[in-house]
């Protein structure tokens, strides 16, 4: 599959969260270590050009990855059609 290059510039152009989600859509969604809480607990966080989403996970990359995409595409509805 070939992504779009993540462009900060136009990234911050986009007027809404729904923009902005559609935008990540398109472009590559990586996983990186995370600690999620005090004891340092690490897992995996999902990441699209430099903006970390709040998607994570204990599971494998790919399952991060997929929940991720979930994610932006239920950013992406309008909340009446949810």
């Amino acid at each position: 599959m070939t992504y779009k290059p993540f462009d900060m510039a136009e990234y911050v152009q986009l007027t809404n969260a729904a923009h902005r989600a559609l935008y990540l859509l398109d472009c590559e969604i990586i996983t990186n270590v995370a600690f999620i809480n005090a004891d340092l607990t690490t897992c995996l966080q999902a990441q699209a050009g430099p903006v970390k989403l709040p998607v994570y996970g204990c599971e494998a990359p790919a399952q991060v990855i997929q929940k991720a995409v979930l994610w932006l595409k239920e950013q992406c509805t309008p909340e009446q059609e949810i």
